[in-house]
This record gives C-alpha cells, sequence and structure tokens, in this order.
C-alpha cells in the first residue's frame, strides 16, 4: 500500500469508491469482484478521471460513446476509470440576452470546479474532453492549478492530456431555398456561404432590414428565416469558423497537450476504440515524467501558442484566456500580445474548419510554422514538435498576409484591440486622420434596437452646418464611431459584443462609415471595423453625443477632440487625458451578486 496515498491511509475512501467504481464497470459490460477492485486500489493503481462538458452544449453531443472507450482502456490498461462532466456555457446561445453575463465568469467556475472535484477525491491523472468557449481554458487552468497543488502538498505531478472535440458540418443554403429569397444585392455575398450559426445572423440582419425598407413582408422574413434555420448547424460540435473554441483547439494542440489524432478531429473519427487506446497509452506513458506535467509542458510552449493565435488570426478572447492562464501559472511575463506580431497568416478564414479537418490542413499550418523557425522546437505530449510533425513533411501552406491583431491608444482609453483581416485593415487604413462624431450607448439592447431600426443617424448628432465641416475636411461623409460602454473591463461578467457588430456588418448605411468601441469583448466570429477590451480613461462630461473623435491609423491612436476649440480655431485640439478614471455606470455583473450572498451567509 502506497502510505502516502490520502485516499489509501484514510478509513473510509475506498469503500465510498468501489460502488462508484463497480458501476462505471458495469456500464462498460465488465464484470469484476471487488476482490479485484480492492486490490487494484491497495496496489497503487491510477485513479484516473475522464472529464468533461455538459452534454447541453453542442460541441459535447458526441462526448458519450468516447468516455465509455477511454473508462474501458484505463481499466484494459491497469488503471482505475472515473468520470464527471462539469457545466459548459454554450456562447451562441448565451448571445444577447442576460445570460451573456455569466459566459466569460464560467471559464474561472470551471476551473474551480474541476480543481475542487479532484482535490477532494485525489485523482492520480485527468484525460480533459474539451470542447469550446470557455471550457478549454477552464480545463487547461485546472489542471495547472491541481500540478502546482500536488508539488506543494505531495510532492508529486498531476498528469493530463486533452482531446479536443470535432467542428460542426457546414453546408451551403440548398438551391431549393436559395429560389424563395428576395433578388436583392443585399443577399447575394451570403449566399457563397455555408451555413453556421454567424451566418444565420446574417441573414437574419439583411432581411429584417429589407422589412425595414418595405422590401419583404414580416411574415415572409419569418417563413424563409425558419427554412435557413433548418440547414444551420446541421450537427453536434464547434462551431466551423475561427471563433473561440476552434482557436482553442489549435493554443491546446500548441501547448503540447493534445494527441494529434484528437487536435481538430474529423467527427467520424472522434470516438473511435483505437484512437481512445492510444490516447490512455500516451497518458500512461508520461505519468511520472516530471517534463510532461501541465505546469512544465505550458510554460514551454506557452510563446509557441501565441504564435499559432496570430498564424490562424484567431479570437481575441485567447488574450483574455491567455493572459489568465500565464496568471494562474504565477508568470505574468509569459503573456505577452507582441508575440503576434508579424507573424504570417496562414488560415485566412475562407475555408470551413469542418473542410480543414477533413483534409488535415491543420497539421500543414504547424509544420509551416516551424519550417519558418516561428516555433520552437520544445517537448510536447508525444515527443518534440520536429518529430511530431516530420510525417507531414512538404505539406506546409503558402502565407496569406500578416496577422494584424492591433492595439490602439488615445486620450479615452489606455489600449483598445481589433483583430483585421487584409481587406479590413486596407479600408481602415483610408480612414487615416478623418473626424468622426460619437454615438454613445450604455445598453447592448438599446444599441441592437436602434441597428435595426435605422435610428442612428448622422445628421442628428450636430448642428447641420458643422456636420458638413467635418465631412468637407474629411473628404468623405457621415464617419460615425459608437461608444457602447460599461459593459465590464475585467474579464468577470464581460459579455459578448457579437449582435452589435454582426449587425453592424450588414447595415447598408453602417457598414462602411462606422466604428464600434467598447469596453466588451468580441466574438471570434468578429470582423470588421469593431475595437474592443477597452480601458477607460475618459470623464462622462467629455465623451457624449455629438463628440468629436480624431481616427489617426497611422499612430494607432483615437483622440476625443476639444470640438470647441476645433470650430472656433479651424484646427484639430485634443483633449488632455482626465488624472482619474470614471465612475462606471454598469451596475455589477451577477456573479459579483450571487457571490456577495454567498460571502453573507
Amino acid at each position: 500500500m502506497n502510505t502516502k496515498d490520502p485516499l489509501l491511509i484514510q478509513s473510509e475512501p475506498v469503500t465510498l469508491l468501489l460502488p462508484v467504481l463497480e458501476n462505471n464497470l458495469k456500464k462498460l459490460n465488465i464484470k469484476v469482484t471487488r476482490d479485484v477492485l480492492v486490490k487494484r486500489f491497495y496496489n497503487g493503481a491510477e485513479r484516473t478521471a475522464v472529464i468533461s462538458g455538459s452534454q447541453d452544449h453542442p460541441a459535447h453531443l458526441y462526448d458519450e460513446a468516447l468516455i465509455r472507450n477511454l473508462m474501458k482502456e484505463i481499466w484494459e490498461q491497469g488503471g482505475l476509470p472515473f468520470s464527471f462532466q462539469v457545466p459548459a456555457l454554450c456562447d451562441g446561445i448565451a448571445q444577447g440576452h442576460y445570460g451573456m453575463q455569466f459566459s466569460l465568469f464560467s471559464r474561472d467556475l470551471t476551473t474551480q470546479i474541476v480543481v475542487s472535484q479532484v482535490l477532494a477525491h485525489h485523482y492520480d491523472s485527468a484525460i480533459f474532453i474539451s470542447g469550446c468557449d470557455k471550457n478549454p481554458i477552464g480545463f487547461t487552468g485546472a489542471a495547472v492549478v491541481i500540478d502546482q497543488i500536488y508539488r506543494k502538498y505531495y510532492k508529486k505531478n498531476f498528469y493530463s492530456i486533452f482531446l479536443n472535440t470535432p467542428v460542426m458540418k457546414d453546408i451551403p443554403l440548398p438551391l431549393s431555398v436559395k429560389k424563395l429569397l428576395p433578388d436583392d444585392n443585399k443577399l447575394k455575398p451570403l449566399l457563397g456561404e455555408t451555413l453556421k450559426c454567424n451566418v444565420y445572423a446574417k441573414y437574419y440582419k439583411v432581411l429584417a432590414e429589407m422589412v425595414k425598407e418595405k422590401k419583404l413582408a414580416e411574415t415572409k422574413k419569418r417563413a424563409l428565416l425558419n427554412r435557413i434555420s433548418q440547414y444551420t448547424c446541421i450537427t453536434g460540435g464547434t462551431c466551423a469558423f475561427m471563433g473561440t473554441g476552434s482557436t482553442s483547439k489549435f493554443i491546446l494542440y500548441a501547448l503540447g497537450l493534445v494527441p494529434d489524432e484528437y487536435f481538430l478531429p474529423f467527427p467520424g473519427t472522434f470516438s473511435m476504440p483505437v484512437h481512445a487506446k492510444k490516447a490512455v497509452k500516451i497518458l500512461n506513458r508520461i505519468t511520472g515524467k516530471i517534463g510532461f506535467s501541465p505546469v512544465n509542458l505550458i510554460t514551454k510552449n506557452f510563446q509557441n501558442a501565441l504564435k499559432v493565435l496570430g498564424s490562424v488570426n484567431g479570437s481575441l478572447n485567447l488574450f483574455l484566456h491567455l493572459k489568465y492562464l500565464a496568471g494562474l501559472l504565477g508568470d505574468p511575463s509569459l503573456f505577452k500580445s507582441s508575440s503576434v506580431h508579424g507573424v504570417p497568416l496562414l488560415y485566412n478564414g475562407n475555408m470551413s474548419l469542418f473542410d480543414m479537418s477533413k483534409k488535415r490542413i491543420h497539421f500543414s499550418i504547424m509544420r509551416s510554422l516551424f519550417d519558418r523557425n516561428i516555433l520552437k522546437d520544445n517537448p510536447s505530449i508525444t515527443g518534440s514538435w520536429v518529430q511530431r510533425l516530420k510525417k507531414y513533411s512538404g505539406s506546409s501552406v503558402t502565407s496569406d498576409g500578416r496577422s494584424n491583431f492591433i492595439q490602439f491608444a488615445g486620450n479615452i482609453f489606455k489600449s483598445v484591440l481589433i483583430k483585421l483581416n487584409m481587406k479590413e485593415y486596407q479600408k481602415l487604413e483610408k480612414l487615416n486622420n478623418k473626424i468622426f462624431i460619437a454615438k454613445i450607448y450604455h445598453s447592448q439592447d438599446k444599441l441592437i434596437n436602434d441597428i435595426m431600426k435605422g435610428k442612428i443617424k448622422y445628421g442628428s448628432l450636430r448642428k447641420k452646418n458643422e456636420a458638413d465641416k467635418i465631412n468637407d475636411v474629411n473628404r468623405t461623409s457621415n464617419l460615425i464611431a459608437i461608444f457602447l460602454l460599461d459593459q465590464g473591463i475585467e474579464p468577470r461578467g464581460m459579455p459578448e459584443m457579437y449582435y452589435p457588430t454582426e449587425y453592424i456588418n450588414n447595415d447598408s448605411y453602417l457598414k462602411d462609415r462606422a466604428l464600434l468601441i467598447t469596453d466588451g469583448r468580441f466574438s471570434g466570429a468578429t470582423y470588421g471595423f469593431s475595437f474592443g477590451y477597452m480601458e477607460q480613461l475618459y470623464h462622462d462630461e467629455q465623451l457624449k453625443d455629438g463628440a468629436l473623435i480624431l481616427f489617426d491609423f497611422k499612430n494607432k491612436k483615437i483622440n476625443l477632440l476639444n470640438d470647441k476649440q476645433y470650430f472656433k480655431k479651424n484646427k484639430i485640439v485634443s483633449v488632455k487625458k482626465p488624472e482619474k478614471k470614471r465612475k462606471t455606470n454598469r451596475v455589477d455583473s451577477p456573479y459579483r451578486y450571487l457571490l456577495d450572498k454567498i460571502r453573507q451567509k
């Protein structure tokens, strides 16, 4: 008996785990006596937990068969199999309503739940089935914390591997439905896109705009959306675009935590017994080797992960998540946003991730980054990167430009981020030194309502002679800076701004003349002129409807102008930075209220 194992030296734990294990094995059609189970316990067999997200999330719909295969292999390879699920919030389901207040907090909560469960039941190792949204980094953070606690209290390491779930299948809109759509130029760009949840949102906005313009009846709009929805998200899995979920698959792989078979698994191969057998073998092989613990692997590969983020122009959410992970590792200096600068863009979003999975192009991206000496040959769970990627020789992909994560500063905020593709970069560059008129919102619902009803109009924000003068100076017309504020500058309770960005980008009036600037965060599906994650400095009395904003693309500045001086002296005069941060109008996020109630008790 292992006299250092906290479960084996106490009087109760083994007896309480016996019925759990018996039930697990019964479900697998494995018949054993209690005598066999007790011997395994006291001979020090590894207690391995298979941990996944709840199956009310599309990404986890196929976990059940894989869990069974993994648990069977754990038993057959000499271990003791356990499993548990944790809540998994789907950002797509939570978008645009009160539930989104809880989404980012679920990352921290996932970490805490897993840490609590693993420590209380003292599992020796874990296989994480990571889905999307906040789940992958929540799981990764848990592995880091558990490894640190095991080192401190038990003088051993916690070992784990990660298996990514598949992506959704996306298909073109059937011809029979296309024939039902109105013949309108606004719809034509959408017809070439495969149907994903974000593409459905585009149809929603364009059809709503046609109703507003009296080109389409409301009943006809609803009927068309009902038909389109039938062909959207036709399978489970992670959304088939480079959102937070799909970006996380690349990040976890780059951190050295994921076997090749589970990097971007094709749906039909996800739960294959042969892959499950190999995964358990990998876990058993690395167990006991300190270099393969989560803390060591993630620390060594952290910069690799940041560069991969740049190469796929992934979700901005990963900046928050990787910063969170660096904090849990106890080394905030690991997170360097500059690491993504200058990285060649190897995925431009034109290919569905479902097709990428089928054609195994994700491996070509990784191989190309090593061929260019962008990534370092560090250890991973199945050997060094060069060794792992040898089999993908000759499969490099060409660069499609550079990654464009850009940080702006100004006199109204410390920093704000934007992600651009090359076409967006070129369009935004043309707005250098242009003056925008501000429209201020403190409610996402109010902003969405005004966009959908066409209420955001340039002429209503300043006197006509002033607006005309600004247009003359700009040599272009009607530029608007929309501020959506008080959404939260902290990573907990900070909602995504998916619908505002989607509806602006599909609004015929706003899409080429509006900047969106927010202290909220963005979905991985966000595109266009959308600036977020803002750390604000401004004063309420300065930033208001009609305020003048100078957009200095060349110097990466967005400054509030002194409009009185501007109209008086006919020249640009910037407002000085305030010395103190403004008081927020934001009501505290719901999770704070809940936690305060718990503390009071």
